[in-house]
């Protein structure tokens, strides 16, 4: 558990459900399965997400240790580490980007440049002591969302026969519902611990109860665009991958169950915020959801 906890610190989870969440997203608007792709959006949010821990780190030395939270602790031990990671992250990156085309790449290149920006400019502004107007994950945690979206648009141009835009941006929709919901519900549990730190946050600048309905707005929204899904799926063929070995009929049953086992999953940790709480399940749970869709992958669906 101890080491789990580490890996989800470095953010390796998020990563890994960022790779497996984009290609479920792809499977979804039909589009054509490519592992330098997932392997170039794994590298893209490892590299974002190690590049902000390490610039964390760097602030947070400058505190004394024990006004730190242990997991900002670890990244001020952990900066080494931190580096290689954006290293190797940046070497898979240009790896993959080799076999893609150029479609994929402006796309992918858009959306890196943008968040890197945006985490520079934040950064500079903590660095100075200017008040942030707003926290950093809302925008991370859209670009995260709509960055998995960019494989399948990037074949928009050159659609395959199966391409089905319509329930292909409801899936989009439904994991940018699910991202927001998990930014909120980690933003709230660790709202005075980021109080502490002098960390922007969601909770700090709407107000615990505000972003929690935030959040709990965001999962309705998602429970509506399951139910939208579900309807397509059985009113409908869902679009199947050409090297896929199960039939369709399955696929159109597990779908839906494990974009609903992802809603349900992050509904009871908001339902139950003392049993949330307990050895940072919130965390743990709200990430691992978006590698649920890995079952697809075990299931020769995708």
């Amino acid at each position: 558990m101890q080491a789990w906890l580490y890996l989800h610190w470095l953010s390796l989870d998020v990563a890994i459900g960022a790779g497996v969440s984009a290609a479920w997203v792809n499977h979804s608007w039909g589009g054509e399965h490519s592992w330098w792709a997932t392997i170039a959006l794994c590298a893209g949010a490892l590299w974002v997400y190690s590049v902000d821990h390490w610039a964390d780190a760097l602030r947070a030395a400058q505190r004394p240790p024990e006004l730190l939270s242990p997991r900002r602790l670890f990244y001020v031990n952990a900066r080494h580490i931190l580096i290689i990671l954006s290293a190797i992250s940046t070497a898979l990156g240009i790896w993959a980007s080799l076999y893609l085309p150029w479609s994929a790449l402006g796309f992918g290149a858009m959306f890196i440049l943008t968040c890197g920006a945006y985490l520079w400019i934040t950064q500079k502004r903590q660095d100075s002591h200017e008040p942030l107007r707003y926290p950093k994950e809302a925008i991370v945690t859209t670009l995260y969302a709509l960055a998995l979206t960019a494989w399948p648009l990037s074949q928009s141009f050159n659609a395959p026969k199966d391409f089905s835009p319509l329930f292909g941006s409801l899936t989009s929709l439904l994991v940018l519902a699910l991202a927001w919901a998990n930014v909120c519900l980690i933003s709230v549990h660790e709202r005075r611990a980021d109080a502490a730190e002098g960390s922007p946050s969601l909770a700090l600048w709407l107000g615990e109860y505000t972003t929690r309905n935030i959040g709990r707005g965001v999962l309705k929204v998602a429970i509506g665009l399951w139910f939208m899904r579900f309807y397509i799926a059985f009113s409908s063929s869902l679009p199947s991958s050409p090297d896929s070995l199960t039939s369709d009929s399955l696929n159109r049953y597990l779908d839906p169950l494990i974009a609903g086992l992802m809603i349900f999953t992050l509904w009871r940790l908001y339902s139950r915020p003392e049993w949330s709480a307990i050895r940072s399940r919130y965390r743990r749970w709200s990430d691992a959801v978006f590698i649920f869709p890995v079952c697809l992958y075990i299931l020769n669906i995708l």
